[in-house]
């Protein structure tokens, strides 16, 4: 019943309900949820309403990149602090995850 598609959501959703704890533990309260990444996105749509679409990826990306940056500049990222060993550690993550994606792209 529903328990049994309870089990099953929550198995296949583990991992990325986990996904936060990769990151630099005093990161994890403001990353958590995904209220922040959502408000981009409202962000992101309320400013592509007006192009009726975009020439290349590229051009689109430059769009969320450029709405994530303001936000930085602004400080909407909500108290979320970096030190040098988040830096890293942040960097790490960020090279095993392109590498994954490197392997996903050769298995395809």
């Amino acid at each position: 019943g529903k328990a049994e598609g309870f089990v099953k959501c929550f198995e296949k959703d583990l991992d990325s309900s986990l996904g936060y704890l990769l990151f630099p533990q005093n990161h994890w309260r403001s990353i958590r949820t995904t209220n922040l990444i959502e408000r981009r996105f409202e962000e992101v749509r309320r400013r592509t309403k007006v192009i009726p679409r975009f020439q290349t990826e590229r051009s689109a990306l430059l769009l969320c990149h450029a709405v994530l940056i303001e936000d930085m500049k602004i400080n909407r990222w909500h108290g979320i602090r970096t030190t040098e060993e988040d830096r890293k550690q942040l960097e790490v993550l960020k090279r095993k995850l392109l590498v994954e994606k490197q392997e996903l792209k050769m298995v395809a």
